[in-house]
């Protein structure tokens, strides 16, 4: 259900299905909401941190959500230069730049509140607090790619083996 609701803007924004996972898994993993309610909170953040006046107020607090030159320069693409960060990336630099702030400081929650909207806190604080939940949750969704690729491996190879016996015979 989540993949359904906001996998599109996720996908359309850069992002993959594994980063997708391991951050719906984060927000599950706390709130214990259903896919509906957390894919719809997804979809407005993902809005909600490409706007201007948020790139802007977390400027403030030195997080660039766009690419700089000398990024897009590394990463062998000059085009990608002031363009949006994928979505993972985005909110690990939100959530670097926010772990050194105590919640109860203002700027957290403007933040937070600029990320999610009102009706959304509940379910970007998880998204931003939760980095290790969500590297765990991509791990395993990175060895499982291997595990089928590896499967998939075998599986031609005892074809191939099979075909090979058939026409010897």
């Amino acid at each position: 259900d989540a993949i359904v609701r906001a996998g599109g803007v996720y996908s359309t924004l850069g992002g993959n299905l594994n980063e997708f996972i391991a951050l719906f898994t984060s927000i599950k993993h706390t709130t214990q909401e259903s896919a509906d309610s957390i894919a719809t909170g997804l979809r407005t953040i993902f809005a909600r941190i490409q706007r201007p006046e948020t790139v802007d107020a977390l400027r403030e607090l030195n997080v660039n959500l766009r690419y700089t030159r000398e990024q897009a320069i590394a990463l062998g693409n000059v085009n990608l230069s002031n363009q949006f960060l994928k979505p993972l990336e985005a909110i690990q630099a939100i959530s670097r730049a926010l772990k050194d702030i105590p919640e109860s400081d203002p700027r957290f929650e403007r933040i937070l509140e600029t990320i999610g909207g009102t009706r959304q806190l509940g379910r970007a604080l998880p998204l931003i607090q939760q980095g290790e939940v969500q590297n765990r949750a991509l791990n395993i969704s990175r060895a499982g790619v291997f595990s089928l690729d590896e499967n998939a491996e075998k599986a031609q190879l005892s074809l191939s083996r099979q075909t090979a016996k058939t026409v010897e015979n």
